[in-house]
Parts: structure tokens; C-alpha cells; sequence
């Protein structure tokens, strides 16, 4: 392997139940609504040196909410029209997830973004 690369591998269901742990707490604290394991969503990793999407940057102004910037900060935006948040979780100062989800309260049956 090249030296200026760096094998990175993810269990996704490890990650799915980690984000799942996140964020409701977070959805919780700032919307009184809970999240459940069957919502709807879509999660992107963001690693060191890597990227984000160009929708990520449609957030970027967003304050940022997390007590512990170095070690867990997030942003987020909702629509509530769409039914529909977009949650970025910063990890270590180096980690980014994104995940966008169906708004909880809703039961229409409108998808998520896809992949970028």
C-alpha cells in the first residue's frame, strides 16, 4: 500500500447502532421527539483529508451545538415542510458523519436524500 494511503474499514451495522445512539439523544434534546431504529435515513462517512459533499456545505453557517468541539460537535437543518433532517456529527475533530432522516413525526411515506 502507497504510503500516503490509509486502509479504512467500517462496520456498518457497528456504525449504523453508534449513530443511532447520537443522534436520537441530540433529536431528542432540541425537537422532544424521539427517533426510532425504523426511520428512514442515509449516512455518509467523512474521513480525514476526504471531501464532504457539496450539499455538507449547505450547513457549514449553521451554529454549532456540541459542549465538547474536539471531541463531539454537530450541526443540523431541518425542513420541516419535507419532512426531513440533515445532521452533520464532527467525531474527534477529525470524523465527519452525515446523516439526513425522515422527520420522526412524520408517517408519510417520502424518501431520503441519496447517495452523492
Amino acid at each position: 500500500m502507497p504510503k500516503d494511503k490509509v486502509l479504512k474499514r467500517f462496520d456498518g451495522a457497528r456504525l449504523s447502532h453508534i449513530n443511532l445512539e447520537d443522534y436520537p439523544r441530540v433529536v431528542f434534546y432540541h425537537f422532544k421527539e424521539f427517533l426510532t431504529e425504523g426511520i428512514k435515513k442515509h449516512i455518509r462517512i467523512v474521513s480525514p483529508g476526504e471531501k464532504p459533499s457539496p450539499d455538507f456545505f449547505y450547513i457549514i453557517d449553521e451554529p454549532t451545538r456540541g459542549r465538547y468541539p474536539g471531541v463531539f460537535d454537530y450541526r443540523f437543518t431541518d425542513s420541516l415542510d419535507h419532512n426531513f433532517h440533515y445532521w452533520a456529527l464532527l467525531l474527534w475533530d477529525r470524523i465527519i458523519l452525515i446523516t439526513d432522516f425522515q422527520y420522526p413525526a412524520c408517517k408519510c411515506n417520502i424518501g431520503i436524500a441519496s447517495p452523492v
